[in-house]
């Protein structure tokens, strides 16, 4: 399945702003610093964004002497690009404005290598991660050779869960793809970029595979392809907060528990339902109902976080923006109680930690919405759930 993604409010890499040469216009850079000189009237940094081994030189006309700008400092510098005078890069950055987030220390190779989350942010290792194994092998007949680059962070990999659980939406090992992206502060782009691959999907699948979607709806007595078809002709879903779902629920005619504190599928299946039969995104949910590490409002009552709920899977996806403040990170682990043994996850935010959001989405799951089965264990080959693992 060929899936393509449109990017929401992304600066240009590094690697673009070279080969483009968009002299004199206006653009944003983020990245981490790689190197730092401030001198009286000058500050001079050099940027890395980790997706190509080119730096960026940026001039700050101040000195950032008692700032808490360091190399490693995660920034997202605003300015006007220029030739530079220089014999080292044709380019460099006259900057505006420039926002740090955090700050590390230059760690040796040493340590590093028993800081393992740290050394992504070396140059040279860096460089290792952007190699990708090659070969000129059609292994098996299996596929054309091809290239991938790494621009987002994400995973697709089996993921297991101990659920004491035996409904049908529920298996013990499924597959997850789980996506992170840097400098991401806004819920709503988040939910644009779920929003986008979902539709991407849609179309990909009603082109490639439109018989074998029917073959599947007429076998399971579903009417899956029409409602694909509906959502289809979609620029957005729907989009509620959880206190507006639980008001809708308390107002219908149905018997729904009152003081609902996380939706069940029922829950979720009625609210499909009463928008249609269309995906719909709920915002927004308690916090004290979400993990630790997910960013609240201001009045820390709410995580800023969504649930996107779709026909015949209910909940499909589930998001949320991170919590990068070390101190309100760390206070919340030490009342669970897993500061210590979590610490590696608290030193990240130490170390040129951007603002961060993430999802993830279970695929058999996105099999069950697009077919229309009832019960997720026939979505894959070799289904394992609670008291049932078949070798």
């Amino acid at each position: 399945m060929k899936v393509s993604f449109q990017l929401f409010n992304c600066a240009k890499t590094i690697a673009q702003l070279a080969k483009e040469k968009p002299t004199g216009q206006v653009v944003t850079v983020k990245g981490w610093v790689k190197h730092f000189r401030s001198y009286k009237n000058f500050t001079f940094m050099h940027i890395s964004d980790g997706l190509s081994a080119a730096l960026l030189q940026v001039v700050i006309p101040e000195p950032l002497n008692n700032s808490h700008v360091t190399v490693g400092s995660a920034v997202a510098v605003e300015g006007e690009l220029n030739p530079s005078v220089g014999p080292e890069q044709h380019l460099e950055l006259v900057a505006t404005q420039n926002f740090p987030f955090s700050v590390r220390q230059r760690q040796s190779p040493d340590t590093l290598r028993q800081h393992e989350h740290l050394r992504p942010k070396t140059r040279s290792f860096a460089a290792l991660l952007r190699i990708r194994i090659l070969t000129a092998n059609d292994c098996e007949a299996a596929g054309d050779v091809f290239t991938a680059e790494k621009v987002k962070v994400y995973t697709f990999n089996p993921a297991f869960r101990a659920e004491s659980s035996l409904t049908r939406q529920h298996l013990a090992e499924f597959y997850m793809l789980e996506v992170e992206q840097a400098f991401c502060t806004s819920l709503e782009d988040l939910m644009k970029l779920v929003e986008n691959l979902i539709l991407n999907c849609i179309k990909t699948v009603m082109h490639e595979s439109v018989e074998d979607l029917k073959i599947c709806q007429q076998y399971h007595q579903t009417v899956a392809f029409d409602d694909l078809c509906r959502i289809e002709k979609l620029s957005s879903f729907p989009r509620i907060t959880f206190v507006e779902a639980t008001e809708i629920l308390q107002n219908s005619n149905k018997n729904f528990s009152k003081n609902l504190k996380h939706l069940r599928k029922e829950d979720e299946r009625f609210l499909v339902q009463h928008f249609g039969n269309l995906p719909l995104f709920v915002t927004e949910y308690p916090a004290e109902t979400k993990p630790f590490y997910m960013k609240r409002n201001q009045d820390n009552t709410c995580a800023l976080c969504f649930d996107l709920l779709v026909p015949h899977s209910g909940e499909l996806c589930g998001g949320s923006l991170r919590e990068c403040n070390l101190d309100i990170l760390s206070h919340r682990m030490e009342l669970l109680k897993i500061a210590e043994q979590s610490q590696w996850y608290s030193e990240l935010r130490k170390f040129g930690y951007p603002d961060l959001g993430g999802f993830g989405l279970g695929f058999e799951r996105l099999l069950q919405f697009f077919i229309g089965i009832r019960n997720i264990k026939d979505c894959i080959p070799f289904p394992r759930w609670l008291r049932h693992c078949s070798t």
